[in-house]
């Protein structure tokens, strides 16, 4: 048994340890998580809390998969496209509601086994639009790092203060003397819309992607 903060005993578990992994993220964002500060928080030395996790990279891990389970896939339409439109905008959104879970996926270096079924629909979908295995694995890349750049958008923008960003007040605020079009396009950077267009933006990547590998046959490896 050990005696958190809380001062309610608890017995140590993967469970409990992933709990407060949970709620220290949720609260500090992912630099805030440290197995010593994990065992601060449970009373116990961080040395015991290898018995029930084998380091960081899995208890990370494990957070990712419970972020995938707590939210469950939203019913997917018969069309490939929209079944494609539907599923990475539940992922965006998805993720954009753990914040600190970003960078993590950003880095590339971990993945939950969880989200695998996700990934396998998303590349059936793909070859069902007409795409090749090899071209739905790139179309994917270029989407999903949309995907991320999207997030990391959000996640500054809402960390911002109200004032705009100087990359929409100085194009804005351009001398149409000077630059024309882009001061003809002052209504779009002042536009309250401008940052929540994912989802249209996300249909025009796809098509876009979509027609252009399937309008020319494969390219064959010599």
């Amino acid at each position: 048994m050990i005696q958190p903060r809380h001062g309610k005993s608890t017995p140590l578990s993967r469970e409990v340890i992933v709990d407060t992994a949970h709620q220290l993220v949720e609260s500090q964002g992912f630099e805030g998580l440290s197995m010593r500060r994990i065992a601060a928080d449970l009373g116990c030395t961080p040395m015991a809390l290898y018995r029930h996790i084998r380091d960081r990279d899995e208890l990370v891990t494990l957070l990712l998969d419970r972020s995938v389970a707590a939210a469950p896939e939203p019913v997917l339409p018969d069309d490939p496209r929209q079944c494609l439109i539907t599923l990475i905008d539940w992922q965006y959104h998805g993720l954009s509601a753990h914040p600190w879970a970003i960078p993590i996926v950003q880095a590339g270096d971990l993945m939950p086994p969880s989200i695998l079924g996700t990934m396998e629909k998303i590349y059936a979908a793909l070859t069902q639009c007409g795409t090749t295995p090899e071209q739905a694995a790139v179309v994917y890349r270029i989407v999903w790092n949309f995907v991320i750049g999207s997030l990391t958008h959000r996640v500054h923008r809402d960390r911002r203060a109200t004032a705009p960003p100087a990359q929409v007040t100085i194009p804005a605020e351009a001398d149409p003397q000077t630059y024309p079009t882009i001061a003809a396009l002052s209504s779009y950077w002042r536009s309250a819309s401008r940052g929540n267009s994912f989802r249209e933006d996300l249909e025009l990547l796809l098509t876009a992607l979509l027609d252009a590998v399937t309008s020319s046959p494969p390219t064959e490896t010599p």
